[in-house]
């Protein structure tokens, strides 16, 4: 790359190559502090959708624990988050999709 006679559009398509090689689950561990060494509280985890054209959407969590929509944890212990039924089918049938986990926000959660 820094060979190349354009570094600034090697640089772009290099980090494109990089970022369509991520893959996006279904499935997420969840870490047990911060990059600041702080612990992640479970009630102040939110899941982002980004479908690739520039919206985001926040995934509603849902209580149940065995759920069709939005994300539930997977483990009673919370170290794990997953995405439920078509809420999954749905992201994993779009090439575009991104998932960001934000903490510190009190969760967003289905009206049950």
């Amino acid at each position: 790359m820094t060979q190349a006679a354009d570094f600034g559009v090697a640089l772009r398509d290099g980090l494109a190559t990089i970022a369509g090689s991520v893959v996006v689950s279904c499935t997420y561990e969840m870490p047990r502090e911060s990059t600041l060494g702080e612990p992640v509280d479970p009630n102040a985890v939110n899941l982002i959708y980004g479908d690739g054209s520039g919206t985001i959407f926040a995934i509603q969590q849902n209580g149940a624990t065995d759920c069709d929509a939005g994300w539930h944890y997977a483990t009673a212990d919370a170290s794990q988050i997953e995405i439920c039924g078509v809420t999954c089918d749905e992201i994993m049938s779009n090439p575009n999709a991104s998932i960001e986990l934000l903490f510190g926000c009190e969760t967003i959660s289905m009206v049950e």
